[in-house]
């Protein structure tokens, strides 16, 4: 990804993963060290042991139930902190060899303590911050969990939410907002499409369709030569979360946002993030 000026360059050199024991979890290790690979950052995997999780083991009603005996027993501290230990031994050997792989500079955090505050400490050393989606999550896929949403609202950092992990060849969704951001985020569109053998759509929502082909010819004029083999969508919609029943965009793929709180606010964001099926890569910087 070469340098073309400081307005509309955006490189990754520090990827920050944060992990936990669910199969989305390592989706999200793999895209993590995929971005890693082609930007030649530093890739770096947080786990945290839960002190929510620890503070059930002080509660006496607190009990674990044994497939092999059939009875609750008590839950046990040291049980748990055996358990949390064994997932963060597995979750090293993982990136070790994923980052062995791909010939990429990695290092891995064990921390104990407020998920979310872990996190968003951990990120002020990173330039982007990858989350799985429904692995903070307990009511599935569709939905964000408290964590994820902190991780979004309150991190200034650049922040990939993966919900089903992109496979090689996946489209690129680029939404179109009138925002100086959205020139880096074109500008890192393109750059994953080059890697990925992707194809490019950009999403222009708005209330009405003359809207919609007047800002598409803007956008070719202004952008020249680089609209080759980009494709559009114009959605007319009341709102940029409004996207549901075009069911040929809720498909696998990547849905890049440049993120202007003064343009989109954040229950509209949110709405965004829980339709769209694929991994959401939202860009604040």
């Amino acid at each position: 990804m070469e340098r073309n000026n400081n307005d509309t360059f955006l490189k990754f050199n520090k990827i920050l993963v944060a992990l936990d024991a669910s199969p989305q979890s390592i989706s999200a290790l793999e895209t993590a060290a995929r971005l890693a690979h082609y930007m030649r950052a530093r890739l770096t995997g947080l786990f945290v042991e839960d002190v929510n999780i620890l503070k059930l083991c002080d509660s006496p009603l607190a009990r674990e139930f044994c497939l092999f005996t059939f009875r609750s027993i008590p839950v046990q501290r040291h049980r748990i902190e055996y358990q949390l230990r064994t997932i963060a031994e597995k979750i090293n050997q993982k990136i070790a060899e994923i980052s062995s792989r791909l010939r990429i500079p990695w290092n891995f955090t064990v921390t104990r303590g407020w998920v979310s505050s872990e996190i968003l400490s951990a990120s002020e050393e990173a330039d982007l911050v990858i989350l799985g989606k429904s692995g903070w999550s307990s009511k599935g896929i569709s939905h964000l969990g408290s964590t994820a949403q902190d991780i979004i609202f309150k991190s200034k950092k650049n922040i990939l939410i993966l919900g089903k992990k992109p496979p090689k060849g996946a489209p690129i969704f680029l939404f179109y907002f009138n925002t100086p951001l959205f020139k880096k985020a074109f500008n890192l569109a393109l750059f994953i499409k080059r890697e990925e053998f992707s194809q490019l759509v950009i999403l222009i929502p708005v209330k009405k369709l003359e809207y919609g082909i007047e800002i598409r010819n803007q956008l070719r004029e202004k952008l020249g030569d680089l609209f080759d083999n980009v494709y559009f969508r114009i959605l007319e919609v009341e709102d940029p979360s409004d996207f549901a029943y075009e069911s040929s965009i809720l498909k696998e793929g990547w849905f890049i946002i440049p993120w202007d709180r003064n343009i989109i606010d954040e229950e509209v964001l949110k709405n965004i993030i829980s339709k769209a099926k694929g991994s959401i890569l939202v860009i604040k910087n």
